[in-house]
């Protein structure tokens, strides 16, 4: 996995792109789907905590870290 980086070359899947890498990587590489959700939610998780240690312990420890949540069906 790759960690985003501000200024990095980032690139975004459509909604079609990340059903057809599901797909396949269900359908041919025999992953289950809910790991497939479990590792995306993990590994979501840890950049977030990620973020916000290294926002705690910046120079500003007075200014409270924003957090978004993001769910859905």
């Amino acid at each position: 996995m790759h960690e985003y980086k501000k200024g990095s070359d980032v690139r975004i899947m459509t909604r079609d792109q990340v059903r057809g890498f599901d797909s396949f990587a269900i359908n041919t590489l025999g992953i289950v789907g809910v790991m497939l959700m479990e590792n995306a939610g993990r590994s979501c998780a840890e950049l977030v905590m990620k973020e916000l240690d290294s926002r705690l312990r910046g120079n500003d420890k007075k200014q409270q870290p924003e957090v978004v949540i993001i769910c859905g069906a």
